[in-house]
C-alpha cells in the first residue's frame, strides 16, 4: 500500500470510494466531493471554501495495486487558532478494512501535521456509525472532548463526537 497526495489523476477513484462509504456525504455542510475538488484548486474554489469556513485543505489516498482503497485529509477552519488541523473525510474500502490501511492513513496525517508545526489535531466522528474509526483514533492517542447533535436536514441528525490530540 502506498499513500499518495490526491491528484487530478486519482480524484475520481477517491470520490467513488468516499461516496460508497458515505452516500450522504454531499448533503452536508462540508460536502465530500466539494472538499476533494477544492483541495486540488483552492483559489478556484475560494467561494465554496469560504462558505464551508475552510482556509486550508489537502487530501491523501491509500492506493493498493493502482486502486484507491482509502482516503483522509487535513483542513483548518478560518475561525481556528493557528496550529490546529482537523481530520477530513476519512475511510477505507469495506473489503480492505482490518489490514492496517486506516491506521497508516492516520499515521500519515499525524506526521504531516507535526512536520508542519501544528500543535493539535482534531476530528469528529460518530461512534454508533463508525466504531472502527473511533477505535483507531483512540489507539493513536486522540481523546474525546465533547459531543453534540448535528442536524443533517430532512429531520435527520447524528451525535457528533469530537476528539483531539496534542502533537
Amino acid at each position: 500500500m502506498k499513500i499518495s497526495d490526491l491528484s487530478k489523476d486519482n480524484i475520481s477513484g477517491a470520490i467513488k470510494l468516499g461516496m460508497r462509504i458515505f452516500p450522504w456525504a454531499d448533503d452536508t455542510s462540508e460536502p465530500l466531493t466539494g472538499c476533494l475538488k477544492a483541495s486540488l484548486d483552492m483559489k478556484g474554489h475560494a467561494k465554496e471554501l469560504k462558505k464551508m469556513n475552510i482556509k486550508d485543505i489537502k487530501y491523501y489516498l491509500a492506493i493498493e495495486d493502482g486502486i484507491v482503497v482509502g482516503l483522509t485529509g487535513l483542513f483548518s477552519y478560518i475561525t481556528d487558532a493557528d496550529g490546529i488541523y482537523w481530520v477530513g473525510w476519512t475511510c477505507v474500502d469495506d473489503l480492505m478494512q482490518g489490514k492496517g490501511f486506516g491506521s497508516k492513513l492516520i499515521d500519515h496525517i499525524i506526521k504531516v501535521s507535526r512536520d508542519e508545526g501544528k500543535r493539535m489535531l482534531k476530528v469528529y466522528t460518530n461512534q454508533e456509525m463508525f466504531p472502527a474509526a473511533l477505535h483507531i483514533y483512540e489507539k493513536k492517542g486522540f481523546k474525546s472532548v465533547s459531543m453534540d447533535s448535528v442536524d443533517m436536514g430532512n429531520g435527520k441528525s447524528y451525535n457528533r463526537l469530537i476528539l483531539e490530540m496534542k502533537l
